[in-house]
């Protein structure tokens, strides 16, 4: 017997063999799975647009959900020597007894933090200039259920702020 007649006498049967148990296999796994049909997420965007001049703030309300909060804070005319990006951003869960958040500042770095009522908080993110000054300052206002964006005296031109929350 020739090796080419002997590889068809062995190769052929086993190759037969492994798609016909492959077949058994993958419907076995297909019925392993959760068939249960998933609920659709919806998702609601508010955005707020604003000028700050230096030294001012603007409040915005959070929504009274008990999901986490998604908040991006944009400062569109961010002048040169600019950061890497002029964007901070934060995932707040807001609950009757503290306000806890991790957000991500425009150089980014990190920064959790908490605020037990009826303070005011510490800043959530900050948008920081190439020297590592503070431009902008996202925080838990004073007023309860209002975060707010300042923007420092450091920053000496009117900022264009884009904030959107997504709960």
């Amino acid at each position: 017997m020739t090796l080419k007649a002997m590889y068809g006498k062995i190769a052929y049967p086993l190759l037969f063999q492994c798609l016909c148990f492959s077949s058994l296999v993958l419907p076995l796994r297909a019925q392993e799975s959760d068939s249960t049909p998933q609920p659709q997420l919806a998702v609601t965007v508010k955005q707020y647009t604003f000028t700050l001049n230096p030294g001012a703030s603007y409040s915005f309300p959070l929504p009274k959900v008990k999901n986490p909060i998604r908040i991006e804070v944009a400062l569109t005319n961010y002048l040169p020597p600019s950061p890497k990006s002029a964007l901070m951003w934060a995932l707040f869960t807001p609950s009757s007894v503290a306000d806890n958040w991790i957000g991500t500042n425009n150089d980014g770095s990190t920064i959790t933090g908490s605020t037990e009522f009826p303070h005011c908080g510490p800043p959530i993110v900050d948008i920081y200039d190439a020297g590592g000054t503070v431009d902008a300052v996202l925080a838990v206002s004073c007023t309860p259920g209002l975060l707010s964006v300042t923007q420092t005296e450091n920053l000496t031109i009117a900022g264009t702020y884009i904030v959107r929350v997504y709960y």
